[in-house]
């Protein structure tokens, strides 16, 4: 990943790393490492194990300050608001976490975005 990573970061939108939970069965998930390349970006695609993802539709925000042993807990106040406010999850669609590439996962300032898939 990080070999690719530096390949591609001339491409890169920004420098941010993209954790990707994509739901395959109701109890599997596939999980990613991604980065965001301009959609004008011409790279050579000879870099091991590149793929290009599109996402579409809906997502609601939310920003966890904390470590990441604190991430479950955050993550499941914000569906149980989403569902208290009558928000319908698409179940269908990846999860996201995004990162700064200086993220620290046990420093309990660290700031992550997660993005949760919503059916408008």
């Amino acid at each position: 990943m990080m070999n690719n990573y530096r390949k591609l970061l001339p491409y890169c939108v920004d420098e941010n790393i993209i954790a990707l939970e994509e739901p395959i069965t109701r109890n599997h998930i596939r999980k990613w490492a991604a980065i965001e390349i301009a959609s004008n970006a011409e790279y050579s695609t000879q870099t091991d194990c590149l793929e290009k993802l599109t996402i579409n539709g809906e997502y609601f925000g939310f920003i966890h300050t904390g470590t990441a042993l604190q991430f479950n807990q955050v993550y499941q106040q914000a569906i149980d608001y989403l569902r208290n406010n009558n928000i319908k999850i698409d179940e269908n669609r990846p999860r996201l976490e995004i990162m700064h590439r200086d993220y620290l996962p046990d420093n309990p300032l660290s700031k992550e975005e997660f993005w949760i898939p919503i059916i408008m």
